[in-house]
């Protein structure tokens, strides 16, 4: 697994606005230019911390 760049690490925000607002993580990918299983991860980790973090 290769690490994120600083350029995909500046999309992280849109990201995240774009899940809340709905969007499918493909979709997200389609519109950010992203790879998928980043998107994936993004929203997955989005997730765990809102919903207070790993057990």
């Amino acid at each position: 697994m290769t690490g994120v760049t600083r350029d995909q690490l500046k999309r992280y925000r849109d990201v995240i606005a774009m899940w809340m607002s709905r969007f499918d993580t493909c979709s997200i990918a389609d519109h950010t230019g992203l790879p998928e299983s980043l998107v994936v991860r993004w929203t997955a980790n989005f997730q765990d911390l809102k919903n207070g973090g790993a057990a």
